[in-house]
């Protein structure tokens, strides 16, 4: 049931900063109301019929993009309450209307990109993503032999080590939103590698480290969830073709095979398994 609401006078208002775009409605509803317009304001999942149903938050309707992202709510007239409370059990003052004051911003989430941000996993409706990332390396040493000069094909000896880059990255997708976190695929594929591509990166670089869920609270069960994944990426690009990059199962052989030092390892004695198993980490990124 839709609540019925007065937008008042000197509304609304908007800012531009930089580039960034704000808006401040403000209503007036009567004051029993004030919750049931909040969560119409907030949106979000709901229980129908034993199935999750998503309710979109209010965006601002010249500028769609911008949805609402904080909401103040005060008595009014702030003086006159209609039902004084004497005791803290008794509950709180009662007043005939509220003043909600809605802010609305353009949140960034899964559908935007740039040069500097992966493009990111699809998510369901109603849920985003944010992306942060903290990016290194560490440094291998070879052997000299293994190294020889151009031009004149001169060799190191032995102990004189050449080391090399490995790039990492460790970087963090922030779920938010989440109506049934899928608890399963979060404890199944710990410590496994990617597939398949995930994002920008090629098959077996990417491995997942964990996640650290919380609770973001919703007026209306069920609360959400924020699921923080956690992934550690380990780019080595190959001797052999330039450009190309292996990852976690890799490792170093001074001894060449085809002109490539970056071998895969197998299990020797146990079915050819490598040291990390491989996931699909798209089931990271549904509900449970």
């Amino acid at each position: 049931m839709t609540v019925a609401f007065e937008e008042l006078d000197n509304s609304p208002k908007e800012s531009f900063d930089d580039g960034s775009f704000t808006a401040r409605r403000r209503f007036k509803v009567a004051w029993n109301d004030r919750l049931d317009f909040l969560q119409e304001l907030y949106g979000g999942y709901k229980m129908v019929g034993g199935q999750f149903v998503f309710v979109p938050r209010a965006s601002y309707p010249p500028v769609p993009q911008a949805i609402v992202t904080n909401v103040e709510i005060e008595p009014y007239p702030p003086d006159k309450p209609s039902d004084q409370i004497t005791a803290l059990s008794n509950g709180i003052n009662g007043y005939p209307y509220a003043i909600v004051a809605a802010t609305y911003k353009i949140k960034e989430d899964n559908s935007q990109s740039s040069a500097n941000q992966p493009s990111l996993p699809s998510v369901p409706d109603g849920t985003f993503l944010t992306y942060s990332s903290d990016t290194g390396g560490e440094f291998l040493m070879t052997p000299g032999a293994a190294w020889k000069s151009s031009p004149g094909d001169k060799t190191l000896k032995d102990e004189v080590g050449v080391p090399i880059f490995i790039g990492h990255e460790d970087f963090t997708l922030s779920w938010q939103r989440v109506a049934r976190p899928p608890w399963a695929a979060m404890r199944d594929i710990r410590g496994h590698v990617n597939a398949s591509q995930f994002m920008i990166y090629e098959a077996e670089t990417v491995m997942y480290l964990g996640s650290r869920p919380s609770i973001e609270f919703q007026l209306q069960q069920p609360s959400t969830w924020k699921l923080e994944h956690r992934f550690s990426v380990k780019q080595i690009e190959k001797t052999a073709s330039p450009g190309s990059y292996v990852g976690w199962n890799h490792y170093w052989f001074d001894e060449a095979e085809a002109g490539e030092h970056w071998l895969k390892l197998v299990d020797a004695e146990a079915g050819g398994d490598s040291p990390y198993q491989t996931a699909d980490f798209s089931k990271l990124f549904q509900f449970g």
